[in-house]
């Protein structure tokens, strides 16, 4: 019973207090192991309401991130993460909490490694995909997909910047009801622009996927796009 009691006394402070909005919260993805010496506090899950709107993968992690401070953590360790499934926009997530003090200057230091290695790949290219206003009510989002990876989740008057390290002819491509191919040639340093949209063919819905001139693209991805968001390639294999 007197270990008991310590034990709760060491903790008391910890699950007592609600961090500060000026605390960092640290997320760590599904990738990456958990804080080796971090006390841990619970679970935790976000996005699992069917009828929510705000649910986007940005807006999920942020409400883990307050519930994880309201709990008195600092670090956030998503254990199960799940895109939106058909045309909801809704992502799903489950993660445990920790109180793990000096967490974040370890993770500072795993980033700026990934960081080095990217840049010691070699120079890049810029897709910048992007998809204007629909004329069709409630078309939906849809993905495209540079071979088996998604690359950027299109939307009315969204856009993505996607860098890419590979180089030579690559293929990209969308589905949603029908599907859309189109090859591009990559080279090192360039800006190609990719105009997507949704038109009908007969009863179904099917994606617009096209290379555009750059003087066109760059002229409608800074007027028509309202909603601009770092994706792609870097996210999908240095995040999850």
């Amino acid at each position: 019973m007197k270990h008991l009691i310590t034990l709760l006394l060491l903790l008391l402070p910890v699950l007592s207090r609600a961090q500060s909005k000026q605390d960092t919260i640290v997320v760590v993805p599904v990738k990456m192991a958990a804080p080796a010496n971090g006390l841990r506090i619970g679970t935790i899950t976000s996005g699992n309401n069917a009828t929510e709107t705000h649910c986007d993968y940005e807006e999920i992690v942020t409400e883990l991130k307050d519930k994880a401070r309201a709990m008195g953590g600092n670090v956030v360790k998503i254990t199960e993460l799940a895109p939106p499934a058909f045309v909801g926009k809704c992502y799903k997530a489950k993660a445990t909490v920790y109180a793990a003090p000096g967490y974040r200057d370890s993770v500072k230091k795993q980033i700026n490694s990934r960081q080095a290695e990217v840049m010691q790949a070699g120079p890049h290219a810029t897709l910048l995909i992007y998809r204007l206003k629909d004329t069709i009510t409630m078309a939906g989002s849809y993905y495209v997909h540079l071979g088996d990876s998604v690359i950027s989740e299109t939307r009315s008057r969204s856009g993505d910047s996607v860098s890419i390290y590979k180089t030579g002819v690559v293929g990209l491509w969308a589905k949603k009801g029908g599907r859309r191919d189109i090859k591009i040639d990559i080279r090192a340093g360039e800006t190609y622009y990719i105009r997507c949209g949704i038109v009908r063919d007969g009863i179904k819905l099917v994606p617009v996927l096209e290379q555009v001139d750059k003087a066109i693209g760059a002229a409608e991805y800074k007027d028509k796009v309202n909603h601009k968001r770092e994706a792609g390639l870097r996210y999908m294999q240095e995040v999850h």
